[in-house]
């Protein structure tokens, strides 16, 4: 969100417009302290009424944790409006190329040496973090005390078709 701001774009949160009739563009960068039922429909309907609706997704993790339970991200809410509107939302954080290009490029800066598979991503999902770090030639290492926990993790692996390089209990200090 401070992105967009510090762009310049001009934005309101849903939930004080009155009306979408004036909204091309939607973000869903949050999934909290709102109705999700109430905004998914207005949104479904502007998108009945303008077709060229682009709804934006930065993170399209589907769940994140909390505590020892996960809740719906607003990944979840973006795979539901895929399958509804006329054109499918359009995700660029991870797993997408772009995130691990920009990081690397930063890491190159002060090490311009420095190869993919010198860096290591670590993360808590499968589909997003070590997804996208495989495909960008990075190491991967997957921590079981978040989205995918060590019960789950080889149901996860096949479901996801990637494996990570190494597996972390946890992050302790």
């Amino acid at each position: 969100a401070g992105l967009l701001v510090d762009a310049g774009v001009e934005h309101a949160r849903l939930v004080e417009l009155e009306s979408l009739d004036e909204v091309t563009t939607i973000a869903l960068m949050d999934d909290e302290d709102w109705d999700w039922t109430r905004e998914l429909n207005r949104i479904v309907n502007r998108g009945r009424r303008y077709p060229e609706l682009e709804v934006l997704l930065p993170n399209p993790d589907l769940v994140y944790p909390i505590g020892d339970e996960v809740r719906l991200a607003a990944g979840a809410l973006g795979a539901l409006l895929g399958e509804i509107l006329p054109r499918a939302p359009r995700s660029f954080g991870k797993p997408e190329a772009a995130i691990f290009a920009r990081a690397f490029e930063l890491a190159r800066a002060e090490l311009p040496d420095l190869a993919p598979g010198e860096v290591l991503m670590i993360g808590d999902t499968l589909t997003t973090d070590v997804l996208g770090a495989a495909r960008f030639g990075l190491a991967t290492a997957l921590v079981l005390s978040g989205n995918t926990t060590a019960a789950l993790v080889e149901r996860e692996v096949e479901r996801a078709g990637v494996r990570p390089d190494h597996l972390l209990a946890g992050i302790a200090p």
